[in-house]
């Protein structure tokens, strides 16, 4: 979602989930994991290094994000619409 251009990825249920359970902590964690190696794999030292990092979108995704005409923040990001 971030290097889709977004500002904050939508996580609050996860969260939510992992509080009731009492593993709220583990969960913050596994998400600055998660992120700082996505950030390692693309080169990435900043969120808006991230957000503008090039992306390929193919498939299901494409063709949703085709058939509603949605602009995409990351000018870099690259959107096969030939199937929609």
């Amino acid at each position: 979602c971030i290097a889709l251009g977004s500002d904050l990825a939508g996580f609050a249920r996860p969260l939510l989930k992992a509080l009731s359970e009492d593993s709220a902590r583990q969960f913050i964690e596994k998400v600055i994991r998660e992120l700082r190696i996505t950030m390692m794999l693309v080169g990435a030292k900043t969120i808006d290094e991230l957000k503008s990092a090039p992306i390929v979108i193919l498939d299901r995704l494409a063709q949703w994000i085709c058939a509603r005409k949605i602009k995409l923040r990351n000018p870099r990001a690259y959107i096969s619409c030939n199937s929609c």
